[in-house]
């Protein structure tokens, strides 16, 4: 089991310690590339991810709208778990954190209080005030304290370096199967099942409303799309639609609302994991409540038989 480590203070010095620095959002192919390098010395020391939270730009940046994340902090350890790392440290970030000198985070923190014998990085990776942890200062430094310095090369498919912002992209964009390959699983995400209106029960598709757990969550653009999710142990497949709901209310926020085929549960209350297989239509504004319930109807053959060829490979 994962050991996740909230302030420097807790985690214990260790210096046979393997670590890498980063956000990791997403934890996508690329990431995964510096992950299981870091995996592979497991037998020998301590993996440790060093993290932050609240995401830096969050905290720095005065872009809006604000970023939105691939991953909770929460989804991201899970992700760390399921690789098979040791510990995270989740390090606080706000301003004072930020005008840390990347020197002095290397010295003072990593290498006096958690220990390092190896520091991989990625190929364009830097932190630290002023992005100056970069490979050159961490080579010097690795030089002058006796620890170790690996850069991971780029992770590219056909087209592009993959990064967290082409996968934001992908996802605003609907690129549903693509952006699984980018990330080496399906899109997901995480929420409650609050109460609704109501309404898709009384046509015949009633429907759990996801309220995602971070508010940063990165929601898929627009549109009806087929998903499963994993409800006390069975797998459960349907349509979710994201949008306004033009036909009823057209809501300022999208909402997430999921029907399940099959699945008759109370669902309130229960913290759903939505994972997205592919895309259907694009949102519609229908002018009579018929035209909804048949293209509903249409959506739901459309899920099955795409369903169907799935599982049968």
């Amino acid at each position: 089991m994962i050991k996740v480590y909230r302030k420097i203070e807790e985690i214990e010095y260790n210096p046979k310690t393997v670590l890498t620095v980063g956000t990791f959002d997403g934890v996508h192919i690329g990431h995964n590339e510096i992950l299981s390098r870091l995996i592979s010395y497991k037998n020998e020391f301590r993996t440790c991810i060093v993290t932050f939270h609240p995401h830096p730009q969050h905290v720095l940046g005065n872009k809006s709208p604000k970023l939105t994340l691939l991953t909770s902090i929460k989804e991201r350890i899970d992700l760390f778990e399921n690789l098979g790392i040791d510990s995270v440290l989740v390090i606080p970030f706000d301003k004072s954190f930020s005008y840390l000198s990347a020197r002095d985070f290397i010295s003072e923190i990593l290498y006096k209080k958690l220990g390092i014998s190896k520091f991989l990085i990625g190929y364009d990776h830097s932190f630290g005030k002023n992005r100056e942890g970069k490979f050159e200062l961490l080579k010097q430094m690795g030089n002058e304290l006796n620890f170790e310095v690996e850069q991971i090369k780029a992770k590219s498919d056909e087209e592009n370096i993959v990064s967290s912002t082409l996968i934001r992209h992908k996802i605003q964009n609907r690129e549903i199967e693509y952006v699984k390959n980018l990330l080496g699983r399906f899109y997901f995400v995480t929420g409650i099942v609050k109460e609704g209106h109501q309404r898709g029960r009384t046509i015949g598709f009633p429907t759990a409303n996801i309220v995602p757990e971070d508010k940063n969550k990165l929601i898929p653009g627009n549109g009806s799309y087929v998903v499963k999710s994993n409800i006390e142990g069975e797998e459960f497949y349907g349509m979710a639609n994201i949008g306004v709901r033009p036909t009823f209310l057209d809501n300022a926020q999208p909402l997430l609302e999921v029907h399940f085929f099959n699945l008759d549960m109370n669902l309130y209350g229960k913290e759903l994991k939505i994972e997205f297989l592919n895309f259907i239509r694009e949102e519609k504004k229908f002018n009579v409540l018929e035209e909804l319930v048949e293209q509903l109807n249409k959506d739901r053959e459309f899920s099955i038989n795409f369903l169907k060829n799935v599982l049968s490979q």
